[in-house]
Parts: structure tokens; C-alpha cells; sequence
């Protein structure tokens, strides 16, 4: 029932300048209603100015009674102060009063206000080195903030970027509401001055940044971009891309990349070109981040032999690309050529020998082809203990991987040991980052819920997919993973409504990233269609059924995935459809044999179901999603 949906209100606070993110942020609220919220029992309200009905009586003090009535403030701001509401008011503008009512009602614990969200959007490097008054006072409220930490903050580029970050903070206080933590909290998700750490869907990462605070502020580096400062530059491109502010990262690298030979060097180019293709293949064009690697790589071979040290490297991320969309031979090939460079060199790369094991791994991984996986995993692992110092990144994604292959080989108690040494080093490492500690909890979550300690594995992985969704856009393959997960334990808890909706948001991002003809939408389609059998919704669970079975076929062949899906299907048929049952569970427990051995748990259930085939249970169809 209608009275039964909590209605929260948005105020938005922005001068002049802004119309495409105030219709941005309406339509935003509107759209991620209707999509989410709603079912969820919660609507959000926008309000501003420009909703503010007309009546008697001071303009402003009409806006700032809907502003005190508001639960959440979004404050945006760009090169625009605004102008003073009226001659006598101790405010410089409109927005300035605004953002003070903000904090009084936050600071009155009777006042409905519970957070306060700044985003300022991005300004031109050159208009940074010589800004009018107007903007001089946007920077000193900027800096204002920064040196009393009244708020922290977040900056944007475009329109697109404003859009995923309101959505994120929607999403958030959906999940304050659904846990009933709706107090005061004043600083924002996602933070713009702290250390950041983007870690790409294959989980590795070369280590931390540690200088970042010094270069986050676009002014500091305006003077050096404006004239044309090559290392300027690349430090800025560097870290826009590191606080996910694509769009202008682009902008930065493109310059770079169009400059004459005469004017850089052949790293310089490689790395602007590398860049571009991490950015291309970050925002889902894929195509154009492979003719970027092939670009880079391009210029490398023709360069002189000092700069080839840097091929297998850059080889290595192609690679990961290429296991992202699927091209798994194409995968296999760039792999076998960094590593046969690797081993060849003198002296040996220890760590770069170590990086084509864990693609290696990954690789098989990504086809549930999880007994291939482990050798190389290992091996990676095993080299990256070897050298003292290791840096904590790619040494934890190499426990990670270890964790979650040994697991999907029913061997439990070794993945804990694998995730426990994890946490050992994330404790002990001062520098760690939340997307590091967010890819333990997955596997710790995924663990948990093999372990049937689904609590557990609903907390950890709750806690992962908000860190996840602080740092990432809607569609990126981090958060659609984590979405999924944590769905398959609300499935284990018979919570099958909840879990159908984080099952449709993992499988419309994955439809939106890849299309229906990737082994990822195949898991989709999978796990929701397993999550209609259980609750007896059959027609909706074949038609799921077949849908994925040829994807997996055609990319995996005879991979565990493809006999989870015949196993699930051969269950759901076997009392409409013996024949057709009996030749899936044969092809599912043959896969399941090869792959997983004749004691997994999923051999032994694929044989029982074989003998009693006329028996519909509904205990035999525990499909992870990784």
C-alpha cells in the first residue's frame, strides 16, 4: 500500500549555470524511483528553488522553509558564486545562505536533516590559473572546507558522472533506511582528498598512492597544465582517472597522445595510450580500449630495444581486457608471449613472471575451468611471497584468487587459511585501501554462505557491495559480482524478493556492459532462473534456462558453468521431460566429473539426481555466481 512508502526530500542547492544538472538530478531521483526505491518502500522527493511554490513574503526565506522540512542537502557548485538574495542579507549569495541553513538543521537534532553532500564540478585547468571573482570565491569556499573539515566532498566532470554519483548516494540512504541507521551523518560516501586505489575486474593492483592528497586539487596544478608542462599533465591525468573522473582524464591523455614524436618520448606515449585504453575499457568500449592496447603495443615494437622491457606488462593488461569480454584464446595467446618474454629475461622478473601467472589463472577462472586455474594461481602466489617487500595489492588478489579457486573445488578449509593471511596483511598494512578490504569480504562471503553460516556471508558482503557502489558506476563488473553474491545468500534464506531484485540488477548491468551473449549474463540468467524454480514459477525458469545454456556452450564448451546450468535444467525437467532430463544430467555430471572430481559436492548431487529421477527436490541446486 501506498502508506506504506517512507518519502524522503532531496533539496538541491546550486547558483546559476547548473540547469543540466538540476534536470539531471530530477530525473535521476525519478528514474532510480521507479527502478528501485519504490519496491523497496522508499520514494525520494526532489526540492529547490525552482520547485519552491510562490507566496508572500521574502523569496529566500520561502526557499529555506522547504530546505528545513528537507532530510538530505546536495550542494553543487561549478566557476559560479550567485548573487546576494537581497542588500541586506549577511550572505554573499543565495546557495552561500542555503548551505548554512543546511548545517543548522543538521547541528538541531529536531531537524529532519541527516547528511549534507557537496559536489563541485570540474573547472578547466587554464580558467584555474586566472579565475575571475565569481570563481575565486567557489575556490575559497572549496579550500574553506578542506582546512576546517567542516564537509568532505566530491568533484564531477560531466553530466553522466553527476548523475552516478547521485544515484550512489540514493542507494546508500535506501540502505540506512532498510537498516535502520538514519542518524546524523554529515560527511559524504565517497571522499575526493583521501587515497584512492581503482582496482580493474580483475582484481589486481600494482600498489598504493600515497601522494595523492598533494595533487587532488585541480588548482595545484593548473599553472603547470596551463603551459603546457608534460609531467604536469600526466600527474593530473593520472589522478583524475584515479577518482573515476573519466571524462577529463580522456581529455588530459588525448592531448598527450596527439603530440608530435619531436615533442615526447616513446614512454610517454605508450603510457598515454595505456591510459586511454584502461579509461575505454573502464567505461564499457571495449572495442576502442583494444585498439588502444594494439596502438600501444604497436609503438613499442617499433621503438628500440630499451623501451621493450615494457611490452610483456602491457601485454598482461591487453590480456585482462580480452578475459573480460571473453576472448579467452586471444587471452591465452598475449599470456603465453609476456610470460616466454619473461622467462627469458635477465635477470629474471620475478613479479612480472608472477603477473602473467595470476592472467593465467584468471583466464581459466573466468571459464570455471577452476582445476586449470589453480596451478598458475598458485604459482603466482608463491612467486609474490618470494620477494621481500612485496607490495600488499597484487599480494592479496593473488590470496584472493587462490581463496575463491580452492573453494569452488570443495576444498574449504584451505580457502579460509587463504583468506585469514589476507586479513593478517590487510591489519598490518597502514596504507590499505576499502576496494582491497572489500575483495576479502567477498570471498569471505562467498566462503560463509558455502559454509552455511549465511548471516555472516550476508553481512560481509552487504559491507563490500557499499564500498563497491561508493567507489564505481552502476554497471561496473565489481558491483554487479558483489550484487549477485550477496543476492544467492538471500536466495539461501528464503528472502526470494529481495534476492530477485539483486539478481536483476546484476543481470541488467551485465546486459548493459557485455549483451546477451557473454558467459556473465550467462550466470545471470542462470541464477535467476534457478531462483524461479525454487519458488515453482517453472516456465520462467526454462525460459531463463535456455537463454543461457547456448551462451555458455558456444564460450566455455564443456566448463563447469555449462554443467551447473544442464544440471539445473535437467532437475526442472525431470518430471515433464525424462528423456530430455536424463541427457542433461548425463552431459552436466560428465563436465562435473572432469572438472571438479568424483567427490564435489556437485558430482555427488548430479549422481543422485540421475538415479532418482523422478524425484523433484529442490536441495540440489546451490549455483555460485563466481
Amino acid at each position: 500500500m501506498a502508506s506504506d512508502i517512507k518519502a524522503y526530500r532531496v533539496f538541491i542547492a546550486s547558483p546559476g549555470g547548473l540547469s543540466e544538472e538540476r534536470k539531471a538530478f530530477k530525473d535521476t531521483i525519478t528514474e532510480f524511483n521507479d527502478s528501485d526505491a519504490i519496491e523497496r518502500r522508499v520514494i525520494f522527493l526532489p526540492v529547490g528553488w525552482d520547485l519552491t511554490l510562490p507566496g508572500i513574503g521574502r523569496p529566500q526565506a520561502l526557499i529555506n522553509n522547504d530546505l528545513r522540512k528537507s532530510d538530505y542537502c546536495i550542494l553543487v557548485l561549478w566557476d559560479r558564486w550567485g548573487t546576494r538574495p537581497d542588500h541586506d542579507s549577511k550572505y554573499t549569495s543565495g546557495t552561500e545562505e542555503e548551505f548554512n541553513v543546511a548545517l543548522e538543521c543538521f547541528e538541531n537534532k529536531d531537524m529532519p536533516m541527516r547528511q549534507i553532500v557537496v559536489l563541485f564540478k570540474s573547472v578547466d585547468p587554464r580558467q584555474l590559473s586566472d579565475p575571475g571573482p565569481e570563481l575565486k570565491k567557489v575556490l575559497a569556499f572549496k579550500n574553506d572546507l578542506e582546512s576546517k573539515r567542516i564537509l568532505l566532498f566530491d568533484s564531477f566532470d560531466e553530466v553522466s558522472t553527476f548523475r552516478i554519483k547521485i544515484r550512489r548516494h540514493l542507494a546508500s540512504w535506501v540502505r540506512d533506511h532498510e537498516s535502520g541507521e538514519l542518524g546524523k551523518a554529515i560527511s559524504p560516501r565517497s571522499v575526493s582528498v583521501q587515497p584512492v586505489q581503482v582496482v580493474q575486474s580483475d582484481n589486481e593492483s600494482s600498489g598504493e598512492i600515497t601522494d595523492i592528497r598533494t595533487i587532488t586539487d585541480d588548482s595545484q596544478l593548473a599553472k603547470g597544465v596551463a603551459v603546457g608542462d608534460l609531467q604536469a599533465l600526466e600527474s593530473y591525468g593520472e589522478v583524475l582517472a584515479l577518482t573515476q573522473r573519466l571524462p577529463r582524464a580522456r581529455e588530459v591523455f588525448e592531448r598527450l597522445a596527439a603530440l608530435p614524436q619531436t615533442a615526447t618520448t616513446v614512454s610517454a606515449r605508450v603510457g598515454s595510450l595505456k591510459q586511454l585504453a584502461k579509461i575505454a575499457r573502464e567505461e564499457g568500449s571495449f572495442a576502442q580500449s583494444s585498439e588502444l592496447y594494439e596502438r600501444a603495443l604497436t609503438v613499442l615494437r617499433q621503438a628500440d630495444s630499451s623501451s621493450r622491457d615494457k611490452e610483456p606488462n602491457l601485454t598482461i593488461e591487453y590480456a585482462h581486457l580480452c578475459i573480460e569480454v571473453a576472448r579467452f584464446g586471444d587471452a591465452a595467446n598475449l599470456i603465453d608471449n609476456a610470460m616466454q618474454t619473461r622467462i627469458h629475461q635477465v635477470p629474471l622478473n620475478v613479479l612480472g613472471l608472477a603477473s602473467a601467472h595470476y592472467a593465467l589463472a584468471s583466464n581459466f577462472y573466468q571459464q570455471t575451468r577452476n582445476k586449470d586455474a589453480h596451478g598458475p594461481s598458485s604459482e603466482a602466489l608463491r612467486l609474490r611471497q618470494s620477494v621481500s617487500g612485496m607490495s600488499s595489492g597484487p599480494l592479496i588478489a593473488s590470496l584472493i584468487q587462490m581463496s575463491l579457486i580452492v573453494r569452488s573445488l570443495g576444498d574449504l578449509k584451505t580457502a579460509e587459511s587463504f583468506i585469514d593471511t589476507a586479513n593478517q596483511i590487510l591489519d598490518k598494512n597502514t596504507k590499505k585501501t576499502p576496494l582491497q578490504m572489500a575483495g576479502v569480504q567477498v570471498a569471505l562471503g562467498v566462503l560463509r554462505r558455502e559454509q552455511e553460516r549465511f548471516e555472516e556471508a550476508e553481512e560481509v558482503l552487504r559491507q563490500a557491495l557499499s564500498t563497491r557502489e561508493q567507489q564505481f558506476g552502476e554497471d561496473h563488473p565489481l558491483i554487479s559480482s558483489a550484487a549477485a553474491e550477496l543476492a544467492h545468500v538471500l536466495e539461501e534464506r528464503a528472502r526470494y524478493s529481495e534476492a530477485e531484485n539483486l539478481y536483476r540488477r546484476s543481470m541488467n548491468s551485465r546486459l548493459r556492459r557485455y549483451g546477451e551473449d557473454h558467459p556473465l549474463t550467462a550466470r545471470a540468467y542462470n541464477s535467476l532462473g534457478r531462483l524461479y524454480m525454487k519458488q515453482a514459477a517453472l516456465r520462467e525458469a526454462q525460459a531463463l534456462f535456455d537463454k543461457a545454456l547456448p551462451i555458455s556452450l558456444k564460450h566455455l564448451g564443456a566448463a563447469t558453468l555449462t554443467g551447473i546450468i544442464q544440471f539445473n535444467e535437467g532437475s526442472l525437467l525431470s518430471k515433464t521431460n525424462e528423456k530430455r532430463a536424463v541427457n542433461l544430467l548425463r552431459a552436466a555430471l560428465e563436465i562435473f566429473m572432469a572438472q571438479l572430481g568424483p567427490d564435489h559436492r556437485r558430482t555427488r548431487e548430479a549422481r543422485a539426481v540421475l538415479e532418482q529421477i523422478t524425484v523433484y527436490s529442490e536441495g540440489g541446486f546451490p549455483l555460485n555466481d563466481s
